[in-house]
């Protein structure tokens, strides 16, 4: 009899630890579940810019003392971009998340084809980095065919110096400075299309100057679980222009507007996957470049 006892109570002891264990297993099953992962890449690229003026800049000229000549060069700029973010949905209403973008920077600088067909280069600058640490936050204010998202971001930039243009230790670019974005989202459903608009005001420290970040975008969703948008997005300085630095290629941009418009597709696969791209170009805009990037992303819910 005392075996039987002590076997039951062997028993009982087991399956009270495997029932825990699998409880356990569940709740970790569904705090993972919690977390997505989205990779990213972006593929930026730009031969000309527009100045102070709006007038589009795609040459330089210099003086070529040994021939007694000018010599016209043009410039090539690429910023590539391998980002990783981290996203966590606290509830259903609040969602965290960690991004960090390792960037690739160059330019090249070539003048004009010669007597023999040759294009020789001037100079070549390249840079690489992670442009900051972004600490992010959604709050889903609204749910219903009219819905409103509040939406925050803080930049913390990787390099240390101040300043923008006094860094005697580089020839190219500059290690970026602390951002502040604040915004809200209002966009309104119907059936399967929706409009959605985005403001953002952006403070920048250092020698950038503020931003207002507008996008509106038209949403097109006629098939399940895809996602086809159409969209402007425009940078406004919040800064009067007229102590503006001029534009050099070689150098950040501390205060822009830029005009641009493109389309997105997004896809969800299943419940763990969804993958989009963005094709968008620049058409306008002061002392920035005049630049079209290409961007594919990828999303993995634990």
């Amino acid at each position: 009899m005392k075996n039987t006892i002590k076997n039951f109570l062997l028993i009982s002891f087991l399956l009270s630890i495997c029932s825990f264990a699998f409880s356990q297993e569940s709740d970790l099953e569904s705090e993972l579940q919690k977390f997505k992962i989205e990779l990213n890449y972006t593929r930026l690229s730009a031969s000309s810019y527009y100045n102070l003026n709006d007038s589009n800049i795609y040459t330089y000229s210099v003086y070529d003392a040994v021939n007694d000549t000018t010599r016209i060069y043009t410039f090539d700029y690429y910023h590539s971009i391998v980002g990783l973010k981290i996203l966590y949905d606290l509830n259903t209403k609040l969602e965290l998340s960690l991004y960090a973008p390792i960037s690739f920077y160059s330019l090249d600088e070539k003048f004009m084809t010669d007597e023999y067909g040759n294009r020789e280069k001037k100079a070549s600058y390249s840079m690489n980095r992670v442009d900051y640490i972004g600490l992010n936050t959604l709050y889903r204010l609204v749910d219903k065919p009219i819905y409103t998202n509040l939406m925050g971001e803080v930049r913390i930039p990787t390099g240390f110096h101040n300043g923008l243009y006094n860094d005697s230790n580089r020839n190219f670019l500059s290690d970026g400075a602390f951002e502040f974005l604040l915004g809200a989202q209002i966009g309104v459903k119907y059936r399967t299309v929706a409009w959605e608009n985005t403001l953002i005001y952006n403070y920048r420290a250092e020698d950038f100057k503020d931003q207002t970040i507008i996008n509106t975008a038209i949403i097109l969703s006629t098939v399940a679980n895809t996602e086809i948008r159409v969209f402007g997005n425009f940078t406004l300085s919040t800064s009067k222009f007229d102590n503006a630095r001029p534009m050099e290629i070689t150098e950040t941009i501390s205060q822009e507007n830029n005009y641009a418009v493109g389309a997105a597709f997004y896809m969800m696969f299943s419940d763990n996957f969804d993958l989009g791209v963005n094709y968008q170009v620049t058409l306008g805009g002061k002392n920035t470049w005049k630049s079209s990037f290409f961007n594919i992303r990828a999303g993995i819910r634990l």
